[in-house]
């Protein structure tokens, strides 16, 4: 029966005694009308769905991805900035907290300055969300159906 089928929804409730499908197209109605007569016949067993749902993960795994474009965005928005008054910015320098004000010093106008530490300020509202986000979406993801790590005992060779 496909309306109860577990390969089909992934779990919920199936008949007791697994029944061959019928020949030819079924409809709602039909299917409708069968999952009413297991159910009025106490016919069907709960079945087990698991810790996490693949729906739960993939809420997680967009969370950390939209975390991490969004920081991503405010880092380049913050180079642009010095970029557009020629001054070189290399690697990760430019977002040490603890060389900000010698960057900032850098920057000729007031409006810029403020501009770069509105992103600067951005930045550190993200930080900790985008690694709190990362944490979480690793646990969620090895505690997932079907998610299996293997531990390496040794290297072949």
């Amino acid at each position: 029966m496909t309306c109860c089928n577990e390969e089909s929804h992934g779990g919920g409730l199936r008949p007791a005694q697994e029944q061959a499908p019928e020949s030819g197209n079924k409809g709602d109605l039909i299917d409708a009308r069968k999952l009413a007569e297991l159910l009025r016949n106490n016919s069907l067993s709960p079945v087990y769905h698991g810790g996490m749902s693949a729906l739960e993960v993939q809420h997680r795994t967009r969370s950390y991805t939209m975390l991490t474009e969004d920081t991503t965005r405010v880092m380049n928005r913050l180079r642009a900035v010095f970029r557009s008054q020629a001054i070189r910015v290399h690697g990760r320098k430019l977002f040490r907290s603890d060389l900000r004000e010698s960057h900032l010093a850098q920057l000729a106008t007031p409006g810029l300055r403020q501009r770069a530490e509105s992103l600067y300020r951005e930045l550190d509202a993200l930080h900790p969300l985008a690694i709190a986000g990362q944490a979480r979406n690793a646990r969620g993801v090895s505690q997932a159906p079907g998610h299996e790590v293997a531990a390496i005992s040794a290297v072949p060779g």
